[in-house]
């Protein structure tokens, strides 16, 4: 059997990496790490390891080595979980088909991704039965998708050329809610299914904490296979992750969906066939869809956008109690006609309008569950509940425990966690307490690279703070002059789509020698490679660009960050979160999550051994709230404090 001392024929200075990846780096720590990976291995019982290891280090490579080596050997099945689809294409595409190459090994392997990547067939198939639907185009989006149903083979969306955001695609996504799972008539041919099927088979599974989690909390409460070993990588993204998962949403829009005229003239035309009295039936839903817009109109009436919400608002109290009871009265109604059909479930055959039907009762029980979930604040503050467009939500205020939970239902035998940044001042404490998880063991390992001579951290004193008027104006004369210096070459990281815009704005104003890429332009993937490729280009960037950028070399030589990360405190989760924690709030949780995101974003910068380049904060309060030891997360380089005359660093 291999042990831990063999890691050096794969990770070592002559090893087998080395040998056969071009520019592989040799990282002692790296082997170190894959070494306690493959020992952890060969433990009897269930045990779990937390490892911090700085950017650069490689702690992909160093993970997936043993595991697979693990799983050959053993004939164990690996489920490797990251927060992204970028990071799952990346795996798939290039880091599996490489390390499989390099070891010489044939495991199966594949992307499972959620279901709302997917179209139903179902969905798409009913909408376009009325004929083509114009969504303002004449007709051509839906010409588009039925042709492309035509002739795709995975059934992925992201197929289709059409934005993101056009309104076809959420018609026709598959999810949880609308899936009829055994009574769809197209069970045979849903893409989604196919793809669970097919993951049954694979050696390792690829996916992601949403889908993840959205299995055992909304699903059957299991996984549709069964893994050995979990891989987290981005193990500081599982609580954002599960509380996703696990919001609850309704709305009018989903209501009016869920009654349109043409399910309505469907359910009478079955009433009639069933022989059932359609009246009442007939009356009490007009009523209900009557009085959830009555309920809605004083929703956007009553709460601005993105404000918490701890108790139901005066105006809404009488619609909302009308609106339960109306609930109740057709769902009581609807019990008959449950009962016919639930004895076609039970010899699993339904006719393919039945199936529809069957469908559609259980998108109707959902929605009620969806519409007395949001409106019942009682839950306040564990529960967080806010307006945002035309929707109310609620979502889980912590997830301590319905992470624990969640791996426990899945049965596996060893599970790592894997960040650049699950510490704070040398200690996994925030991260667990957040997560939940306890694991066996945990390990730091930190960055390998010469950074007190590859970088520097430059912070900046702009001469007003976030709330004066001239923030943004000034924020974007410092970062047009430094990128301007450095020719480029230069990740911008903004708090808000507020100064993203206006930074856009004022670069195409003035006009440059060098290349402006925005974050939304085009797919995240795609404007990576544009960066990398052209050597001068500026990348401007949110909070997703804060991790999983990953660009060596002279394309990235500054990283600007316009203020410490701290979360907006009217944000409604974190409103209920201070609740929960009282007067410690703030140094329990919002300042930890400050750090680890100012932490990732700094990341950003050295990714090899040749890096250079500066970090630039536009923030005084880095060096000047020494109680807030902003500086003790970041790399232990020169430091310089700078001051702004007119726009210019001095």
């Amino acid at each position: 059997m291999t042990t831990s001392n063999n890691m050096e024929e794969y990770f070592g200075n002559n090893g087998l990496l080395a040998q056969k990846i071009p520019n592989y780096e040799y990282r002692p720590l790296q082997e170190q790490m894959a070494s306690r990976i493959w020992d952890m291995f060969s433990q009897q019982t269930h045990y779990s390891i937390a490892m911090e290891a700085a950017t650069g280090l490689g702690k992909t490579y160093a993970a997936l080595v043993p595991a697979l080596l693990w799983a050959r050997q053993c004939g164990k099945r690996v489920l490797f979980l990251t927060a992204s689809l970028t990071l799952q294409e990346q795996l798939i595409t290039r880091d599996l088909p490489i390390l499989l190459a390099t070891l010489g090994m044939s495991l199966s392997f594949g992307n499972l991704k959620g279901r709302n990547n997917y179209v139903c067939r179902r969905l798409a198939q009913e909408l376009f039965s009325q004929g083509y639907l114009s969504f303002q185009d004449s007709g051509a989006a839906s010409a588009k998708v039925i042709s492309w149903l035509a002739v795709t083979e995975k059934g992925e969306l992201s197929e289709l050329d059409l934005p993101s955001d056009h309104p076809v695609l959420s018609q026709i996504c598959s999810s949880f809610r609308h899936c009829l799972g055994q009574h769809c008539p197209y069970k045979n041919i849903c893409f989604p299914n196919r793809v669970l099927k097919e993951s049954r088979e694979w050696d390792v599974v690829v996916s992601n904490y949403h889908l993840f989690f959205s299995f055992l909390t909304r699903g059957k409460g299991s996984l549709p296979f069964n893994p050995d070993i979990i891989i987290c990588d981005e193990a500081h993204k599982m609580a954002d992750a599960a509380r996703n998962a696990s919001d609850m949403e309704d709305s009018m829009q989903n209501w009016a969906s869920l009654f349109s005229s043409r399910n309505r003239t469907f359910m009478e035309k079955k009433l009639l066939e069933y022989g059932l009295p359609e009246g009442p039936l007939k009356e009490n839903t007009s009523l209900l869809l009557n009085s959830i817009s009555t309920f809605f109109d004083n929703v956007e009436k009553s709460y601005a956008d993105r404000e918490g919400i701890n108790s139901c608002h005066e105006v809404l109290s009488d619609p909302k109690a009308r609106t339960l009871s109306l609930i109740d009265e057709c769902q009581q109604l609807f019990k008959p006609l449950k009962e016919r059909l639930a004895q076609s479930e039970e010899r699993m055959f339904m006719a393919v309008e039945d199936s529809r039907l069957w469908g559609w009762i259980n998108e109707f029980d959902n929605a009620c569950s969806s519409f007395r979930f949001v409106t019942d604040t009682s839950r306040y503050p564990e529960w967080s509940y806010w307006k945002e467009g035309a929707s109310l939500f609620a979502s889980p205020t912590r997830c301590s425990s319905i992470i624990p939970a969640c791996f426990k239902q899945v049965g596996h035998e060893q599970e790592i966690f894997l960040s650049a940044t699950l510490t704070i001042d040398g200690q996994f404490l925030f991260w667990k307490e957040e997560t939940g998880i306890s694991p066996d063991a945990e390990f730091i390992y930190p960055s390998e690279f010469a950074l007190e001579k590859n970088m520097e951290i430059w912070v900046v004193d702009i001469g007003c703070s976030v709330m004066d008027n001239s923030y943004d104006q000034q924020v974007c004369r410092v970062v047009e002059k430094l990128c301007d210096e450095n020719a480029g070459k230069s990740l911008v990281l903004v708090s808000s789509r507020r100064l993203l815009t206006k930074l856009r704005a004022f670069f195409e104003k003035s006009g440059k020698p060098y290349r402006i890429l925005v974050q939304g332009d085009k797919p995240k993937g795609i404007l990576l490679d544009i960066f990398r490729d052209d050597v001068n280009s500026v990348l401007l960037g949110m909070v997703s660009f804060r991790e999983g950028i990953d660009v060596p070399g002279e394309s990235l030589t500054q990283v600007i960050i316009d203020r410490i990360p701290f979360p907006h405190p009217n944000d409604p989760v974190i409103r209920a979160r201070n609740e929960l924690e009282g007067y410690l709030s703030f140094s329990k949780v919002t300042l930890p999550v400050a750090k680890m995101v100012l932490k990732q974003a700094a990341g950003r910068l050295i990714r090899s051994k040749s890096d250079q380049g500066r970090v630039i904060i536009l923030d005084k309060r880095v060096v000047e709230r020494d109680d807030w030891d902003i500086t003790g997360v970041l790399p232990a380089v020169k430091y310089r404090y700078l001051k702004t005359k007119g726009g210019i660093v001095a």
